[in-house]
């Protein structure tokens, strides 16, 4: 409650400039979804909103630019839609319609065709390989009889971006979220 108060009363004297320090930390997903679309509508108003995030999905869907800084020192920065496509579109999302899953594993166990990949049940976030072929995996996959629903090139996300940059082994114990 405190936090939002705060927040009403930066607001109050309609400021050019606003600077947040991790402002979603700690709200419930109806107060997020409420300073998302303040700060959605502050832009929109010509202001310029600055803000301190662990959460890159809130950076990635808010922000026009960022900058990534790890171990006090700036890892990158620039246009969001810039950063992301400065990383390439080696990526596929794949979704399964129902059935067996075997003919993904087979494929995500190629080193040759996959990187890394996150398992998700009937949904796979895909890294490809260096010199890999979408078109490899995607046949790979339907020949080994999987039903797919979306099969689709994307662009990493600035998490994966973050990760990939920063690396997971220097994120902090406990701010991964998986201890």
């Amino acid at each position: 409650m405190q936090q939002k108060a705060q927040f009403i009363g930066t607001l109050l004297h309609d400021p050019d400039l606003v600077i947040l320090d991790e402002p979603f930390s700690g709200l419930d997903p109806i107060n997020a979804q409420a300073l998302k679309d303040t700060v959605i509508e502050l832009k929109q108003r010509g202001k310029t909103v600055i803000f301190s995030t662990h959460m890159m999905d809130n950076a990635e869907r808010i922000c026009d630019s960022v900058c990534i800084i790890a171990r006090g020192e700036k890892v990158l920065d620039g246009r969001v839609a810039d950063v992301k496509a400065e990383h390439g579109v080696r990526n596929v999302a794949l979704a399964l319609d129902g059935g067996p899953r075997d003919a993904v594993m087979a494929a995500l166990a190629d080193r040759t065709l996959v990187s890394k990949y996150d398992d998700q049940n009937q949904y796979f976030e895909i890294e490809l390989a260096p010199g890999a072929d979408a078109q490899d995996l995607l046949q790979r996959v339907v020949r080994g009889g999987a039903s797919l629903r979306r099969f689709e090139l994307i662009q990493p996300s600035l998490h994966q971006i973050f990760l990939d940059r920063v690396g997971a082994e220097h994120v902090e114990p406990g701010m991964s979220g998986h201890g």
